[in-house]
């Protein structure tokens, strides 16, 4: 089974070069693996890393430019020039664990599931433990139609077969970064899932999140409330599509647990304010006139 493996970045040139020398190089050709790296109308030398990269290694790497910003715009791209059965997604400052082809190749298996996500794990043990990490003791199934919550697909560390896109079409350019909306691989794994496709959660495929983000500092306060807004998106996404589902699970996860504390309180007005601005803008979108 052909493997493409998509890598977006915008203006993180010198994380990215990192990222790219911790790919072993011998590994893509022995597995039919491409490595399609999409520069998402960056402003420093991320164009210039990537292509560096392809002449280095021309048989296995494929280079894309967008000129549009926005990472489902540049996730798109890199789907539609890819040629793999399946297609792998990681982030700019994630690096592939020891032998991570090997691993997905051997325990995906395409006739019992069609989508889903490896181990993201800490690279540097001192960075912020609360953002983007997921642990999986063992591997399991994600059912068909199930409903799924924030968390349970990492976008630094998941895979599709090509037959989910095919089915449901692509990335929403609506939402990820470069929009408001933070949602945007939870959302795509929703709907395929509510299309009716299998999931895997597969503990062997690991990948480790170099993120640099402190316990305590503005930018790791920052990505949280952005986790928090972002989850009222993709609630108020299901439910602007009348599944109203969505409204239960939320309020199972969130204020129907009894007294609600005053963390909890500033983390459901965030989440209202993602869900409000996400239904402003679907209203002014969809309903114009």
């Amino acid at each position: 089974m052909k493997l493409s493996h998509i890598i977006c970045s915008r203006n993180r040139a010198a994380q990215l070069e990192v990222t790219l020398t911790k790919i072993d190089p011998t590994s893509p050709p022995r597995h039919d693996v491409e490595l399609v790296l999409v520069d998402n109308a960056s402003e420093d030398r991320t164009l210039e890393v990537m292509e560096a990269y392809a002449q280095q290694f021309p048989t296995v790497t494929r280079v894309l430019h967008t000129d549009r910003v926005g990472k489902c715009i540049a996730l798109n791209a890199g789907v539609l020039a890819s040629s793999g059965e399946l297609i792998v997604f990681t982030d700019d400052d994630c690096y592939l664990g020891e032998n991570f082809y090997d691993a997905l190749l051997k325990d995906f298996d395409p006739a019992q599931y069609q989508y889903g996500t490896g181990q993201l794990l800490l690279f540097d043990p001192t960075d912020d433990k609360r953002i983007a990490i997921h642990a999986i003791a063992q591997k399991s199934i994600i059912a068909p139609y199930s409903l799924l919550p924030t968390g349970a697909i990492h976008g630094a560390n998941m895979f599709f077969l090509r037959s989910v896109f095919k089915r449901i079409g692509n990335f929403s350019e609506d939402l990820g970064p470069g929009t408001q909306f933070h949602c945007e691989d939870i959302e795509f794994a929703a709907r395929a899932s509510l299309a009716g496709f299998t999931g895997v959660l597969l503990p062997s495929a690991i990948v480790y999140h170099h993120h640099r983000r402190k316990p305590g500092s503005a930018e790791s306060d920052a990505a949280l409330r952005g986790y928090d807004f972002g989850r009222g998106a993709y609630y108020a996404i299901g439910l602007s599509h009348g599944l109203n589902e969505f409204w239960r699970h939320w309020a199972s996860l969130s204020w129907s647990n009894g007294p609600m504390s005053k963390a909890l309180a500033a983390q459901l007005e965030r989440e209202f304010r993602g869900a409000a601005d996400y239904l402003k803008h679907y209203v002014e979108k969809n309903h114009s006139s």
